[in-house]
């Protein structure tokens, strides 16, 4: 406990030791009579038991009006001096941050579209962790950045599957017409184009330049802070042209920064891309899944899980809380006890 005044503890106790010392220890001087005789009380009247009784009370009566002076003094000063307790709090966050990072060169489309509704169950599976999503085709681009706020992250998952679907509907075979509106198709193929495709003369589904970009998203980390880092990566791994970074050179990039990779791809993958992308996500840590399995999202969820959750220090808050009450109380009573005790001394 702290007090916020302490002086006044000092000023109050101070003036109770000065009524104590008056109370018993009165200075009597000493009275000159001039003239006319000094009044003398009748040696009766001390004899007469009603006014023994009364003169007893009285002194009893004064003496408590007394502490009850003391009292209601010191619970004054307790009132002035402002106790209180400082509560420091540290709230603290077990999160991981979880990057999607998604190829969207047509020739994944299909692996996307029917991709879309699962990575929104994973995300609806795994609140309190913060995600982002990077679309990436020759050039990686950031359509969200790391956060809380899921319904944006389903929205944007959302309209990569529109977006697909307006691009393939005709086209492919796959898609659904509620997904298809004319007026927005020309917005919708834009939204996974552009800026994805800065750069096409060297080629489109560069595997390795999208994994290694997403790495750079994960924000520094602060002193006492680290995040579990994870990148779920969907793609067939068909590279089509010379990427600045290979996918296991991304891959030990990842191993380097702490970035687990979580890898899907597809039935229809040859073998030996398969086989390579198995192995660098295997070696961040992380697994790899084939879209096409009905328990991929349950299977996810359940190893990124398994994987933990680093403890994050959120926010510091000191709180100063102070309780009157009780001194309120004391004070209350004594001087009720005081006007009571005056009340009947007069009677």
């Amino acid at each position: 406990m702290e007090l916020k005044n302490i002086y006044a503890i000092y000023i109050c106790a101070g003036i109770a030791l000065l009524f104590v010392f008056l109370a018993f220890f009165r200075f009597r001087r000493r009275e000159k009579y001039g003239k006319g005789k000094k009044a003398v009380m009748p040696d009766y009247i001390m004899e007469i038991p009603y006014y023994r009784y009364r003169l007893v009370a009285f002194k009893v009566l004064k003496f408590l009006v007394g502490l009850a002076c003391i009292a209601s003094l010191m619970a004054s000063s307790v009132l002035m001096a402002r106790p209180y307790v400082t509560e420091i709090s540290e709230t603290e966050e077990s999160c991981r941050d979880i990057i999607l990072c998604l190829d969207v060169s047509t020739s994944v489309d299909e692996l996307n579209y029917y991709l879309s509704d699962k990575l929104i169950s994973t995300v609806d599976k795994l609140q309190g962790d913060r995600f982002g999503i990077i679309i990436f085709n020759t050039s990686p681009v950031m359509i969200c950045p790391l956060t809380t706020d899921y319904e944006y992250v389903k929205e944007m998952l959302t309209n990569i599957k529109k977006a697909l679907s307006a691009r393939n509907y005709y086209y492919s075979g796959f898609g659904d017409e509620d997904d298809f509106d004319f007026e927005e198709s020309m917005y919708l193929s834009d939204f996974i184009s552009n800026g994805t495709l800065v750069g096409n003369e060297r080629g489109s589904s560069l595997i390795g330049d999208g994994l290694a970009s997403t790495t750079c998203v994960f924000p520094d980390e602060e002193d006492g802070e680290e995040r579990t880092k994870l990148v779920i990566f969907a793609t067939d791994n068909e590279l089509c042209g010379e990427p600045f970074v290979t996918l296991p050179e991304a891959g030990e990039l990842c191993e380097d920064n702490g970035v687990v990779v979580y890898g899907i791809g597809t039935d229809f993958m040859f073998g030996s891309e398969r086989d390579e992308m198995k192995t660098v996500v295997e070696n961040t840590g992380g697994k790899f899944y084939i879209a096409e399995d009905e328990d991929t999202v349950s299977q996810i969820v359940k190893d990124i899980e398994k994987h933990g959750k680093n403890t994050v220090k959120i926010d510091r808050k000191v709180t100063e809380t102070e309780f009157p009450e009780k001194p309120y109380i004391l004070l209350f009573i004594s001087v009720s006890l005081m006007m009571l005790f005056a009340k009947i001394a007069r009677l």
